[in-house]
């Protein structure tokens, strides 16, 4: 019998890939950032790798478009998006101007990528310096 697994199960993360799921231990861990760089890629790249690799096979509305490279391969994408509503962002963030408003709206690894990447790239990403859309 399957068992199912938590969303939220600190012990696993979930990937995606050609609109299948698998899990990956976290123990397994071994994301090295140092192998990594994240760059902004045109949006017309990051849309058909989110395409390809997520379960949704869409596109958000997207201000801003990172791609996770490992030498000159494209292993990832963050796509930084417009909010379904501005208060999802603004209400938290009172002071924070709708014309700067993102949130992460996909974040696609490949399988190949290890464990832990999805927060260690995050880290990096909120400690860069900001950049206008």
């Amino acid at each position: 019998m399957l068992e199912q697994l938590s969303l939220f199960d600190p012990a696993f993360c979930q990937r995606w890939r050609g609109g299948s799921h698998t899990w990956r231990p976290v123990h397994e861990g071994g994301f090295d950032q140092r192998r990594y760089r994240l760059e902004p890629v045109p949006e017309a790249a990051a849309r058909r790798f989110v395409a390809e690799h997520h379960s949704s096979r869409s596109f958000p509305a997207a201000r801003m478009s990172f791609g996770l490279l490992e030498g000159d391969h494209l292993v990832g994408a963050v796509v930084l998006g417009v909010p379904m509503h501005p208060a999802v962002l603004t209400k938290p963030f009172p002071t924070l101007g709708l014309g700067l408003a993102a949130e992460v709206s996909r974040l696609v690894l490949l399988d190949e990528v290890p464990s832990n990447a999805e927060t260690e790239k995050s880290d990096v990403m909120a400690l860069q310096q900001p950049t206008p859309f």
